[in-house]
């Protein structure tokens, strides 16, 4: 007998997807699994974000709990996603569509503001927590590359930061993405993009890579929509301080990324 869990959310597109092609279970952690579909990685879980790649659990599970193996059948059968001891009831509420977040913002004082007083937080949490925890040499040497890049935003130095660092998506990606999600939200266009998506399959991990290609696109999770919309409209940094307690290093290294992508002025590698 399969144990039964509801589903709070997943995307239409996602729905077709596994509803007439099936996926595999590839990833298993503790709190969320990966299925591979049609090219594409699903993150299933609690603690995540509504989003295009994301089926979100109304409840926690702990996954190392069952009896789960990499390569198993994924299926829907009668709107109940099966992985294998494990069965996911959906209901048409639970079926959403996501699109491109188009919205552009503008900068000013109090944004500036919310940016330093971030930077701050930023700081304290990496001397206090992030920088005791990883093997010092490997990450003297992820700081080093990343202030290269924010001191040089080009492509050569994005592209060492591609699959840099800790975490299930490596520390460098992150400040990709987040990068990449501040251009896009003041209407900044990075000229050596394409060149760096067509770079992120051979440089780093599927799920990292994906990652970029979504944000990219502005297919964003629910959190950075959050987020976005908190520091622009209600000029707050509820959200941001949400998106920075995401894994050990990948809030704080797309909230690192995002309010170097702000900040305004042109450089060599962006254009409007």
């Amino acid at each position: 007998m399969k144990q039964k869990y509801e589903i709070e959310s997943m995307s239409i597109s996602v729905y077709m997807l596994i509803k007439k092609f099936g996926g595999m279970l590839f990833g298993i952690h503790k709190h969320s699994l990966h299925i591979k579909l049609s090219g594409k990685l699903i993150t299933i879980g609690h603690d995540i974000s509504e989003g295009m790649h994301h089926i979100k659990l109304k409840e926690p599970l702990d996954f190392k709990d069952y009896d789960l193996r990499a390569d198993t059948h994924v299926y829907l059968y009668n709107d109940i996603l099966n992985i294998g001891p494990l069965a996911f009831v959906l209901s048409e509420a639970s079926i959403k569509t996501f699109i491109p977040y188009e919205h552009n913002y503008q900068l000013d004082d109090e944004i500036e503001d919310l940016s330093h007083h971030l930077n701050h937080m930023i700081e304290k949490k990496i001397s206090n927590h992030i920088i005791h925890k990883y093997n010092q040499v490997v990450m003297n040497l992820v700081f080093d590359h990343v202030n290269q890049f924010i001191e040089n935003q080009s492509l050569e130095h994005a592209i060492k930061l591609l699959g840099l660092g800790p975490g299930l998506t490596p520390y460098g990606d992150d400040i990709l993405v987040g990068y990449i999600l501040g251009k896009n939200s003041i209407g900044h266009q990075i000229d050596w993009i394409d060149d760096l998506i067509d770079l992120a399959d051979q440089k780093t991990n599927h799920l990292s890579a994906q990652n970029i290609k979504d944000t990219y696109e502005k297919m964003y999770p629910m959190i950075y929509i959050q987020m976005i919309e908190d520091i622009f409209i209600h000029k707050k940094i509820e959200h941001a301080k949400k998106l920075m307690e995401i894994g050990d290093t990948s809030g704080i290294g797309m909230l690192i990324g995002f309010l170097h992508g702000i900040k305004e002025g042109e450089h060599k590698n962006e254009r409007l």
